[in-house]
């Protein structure tokens, strides 16, 4: 804080930045100048209040602290000063309320808190700004300490225009947001929210013929994209992102190292990186993309040699969907791509393969395409009778037989299927 002056030149406060003693705490050396023309610099860290040892948590210290010095210095607006509520009263003396945030106000401290300390990505922000819109809309100047379930059931009715994913994204915000007022002992206790019921999600994915249809279709800026998105998996902000330093064609293996979402490039949305071969066709086309143009910095770039923005890569897939006559499920475009490259996968590979191509941070992830998968129960279950007609020795396997031989994947078949897909 620079320059502060809280009234009318009553208290100015001039900070030097926030800084870490040798154990992680955080704290704050501000220089305070009292009315008197007294300066005290007093180190101020979250413990002090028993708030979190956070950026957020010294700020909102730092700012008890001035209530603090204004309520205990005598001065032409305040000529009797009082004990501040945030100091402990004296034995016997009547309790004083603690001061407990608007919901409003709250709302900047805990969008404040997820920035310094989880690090959110530019996609969670916007989400984020949404739900902060939505939810002061209704909850507005409602003191923290009063958002109680029959409130938030009463939000939750007012969000009928949206859908079950959407009501629970904004539930599971505000649940943050409570544990946080919790952490800052602003509230006793957090209400206990439950989700929405989900819908079960159509598991419809293109055929092999249709994503063909769809790649003839489109527009000639986003027509290898597409084609590569079918062919790996690539989300739009990797594909928009992927640079030919990332591209190795001698080893024929992509890096996905970025991800960008606009203009701000991070990374990947599992927050690792991952490599995924290229096969016989991506080799073709990237070798074809890379000899016309020799100095392009992104792998699709557009008219004028930069990356393809959003916008116009979503209205062209778009009218690429019309154009082949190919109907997608409502709010899918671009990752309705990369669901059907995990859909064709996951019928001829193990899950973990498939979670490692599509780069998910767990195999929980990839659990949706387990279904997809019965083959491979069927199969299994004919081994076990395979295994009892040989000898009649349930434990007996294939490999004990002489002229047997133990079955099982060949090396490097953990790839095979993705590029026999993308062949």
């Amino acid at each position: 804080m620079q320059g502060f002056v809280d009234g009318e030149g009553i208290l100015m406060t001039r900070s030097d930045g926030l800084r870490a003693d040798s154990n992680g705490t955080l704290y704050t050396r501000p220089s305070i100048t009292l009315p008197d023309g007294t300066v005290v610099r007093p180190r101020i860290s979250a413990s002090r209040y028993d708030l979190p040892n956070t950026r957020a948590g010294v700020a909102e210290a730092e700012r008890r602290v001035r209530n603090e010095l204004l309520a205990t210095t005598t001065t032409a607006l305040n000529p009797h000063p009082t004990p501040a509520t945030f100091v402990a009263a004296p034995a016997g003396a009547p309790a004083t309320r603690k001061e407990i945030p608007t919901f409003r106000a709250f709302v900047a401290t805990w969008r404040a808190y997820g920035d310094d300390v989880r690090k959110n990505k530019l996609a969670t922000r916007k989400t984020k700004a949404v739900f902060a819109k939505r939810a002061i809309a209704f909850f507005g100047d409602l003191p923290i300490d009063q958002i109680d379930l029959p409130r938030i059931h009463a939000w939750q009715q007012s969000m009928r225009d949206l859908g079950a994913r959407s009501i629970n994204l904004y539930l599971a915000h505000l649940s943050g947001l409570l544990h946080l007022a919790h952490a800052y002992k602003h509230i006793a206790e957090v209400p206990s929210i439950e989700k929405v019921p989900v819908p079960l999600r159509s598991e419809t994915y293109l055929t092999k013929a249709e994503c063909d249809r769809l790649v003839a279709h489109a527009d000639p800026l986003i027509r290898d994209a597409l084609d590569c998105a079918t062919r790996t998996g690539l989300r739009i902000g990797e594909w928009r992102q992927l640079r030919w330093a990332n591209v190795d064609l001698d080893r024929r293996v992509i890096h996905i190292v970025e991800n960008v979402v606009g203009r701000t490039v991070g990374s990947p949305k599992s927050g690792r990186a991952r490599s995924i071969p290229i096969t016989p066709h991506l080799d073709a086309m990237l070798r074809r993309r890379r000899a016309a143009n020799p100095t392009a910095t992104f792998v699709f770039s557009g008219a004028r040699g930069g990356r393809i923005k959003e916008g116009p890569a979503y209205k062209l897939l778009a009218a690429a969907y019309a154009s082949a006559g190919i109907a997608r499920p409502p709010g899918q475009a671009w990752h309705y791509c990369r669901h059907t490259f995990a859909s064709h996968l996951a019928k001829r590979q193990p899950l973990n393969v498939v979670s490692k191509l599509l780069g998910h941070s767990t195999i929980v992830m990839t659990q949706r395409y387990a279904h997809l998968q019965a083959g491979d129960l069927e199969h299994a279950m004919a081994s076990v009778d395979d295994d009892r007609a040989i000898g009649g020795d349930p434990g007996a396997h294939p490999s004990d037989d002489p002229g047997g031989e133990r079955p099982g994947p060949a090396a490097g078949a953990d790839l095979a299927g993705t590029r026999q897909l993308a062949a």
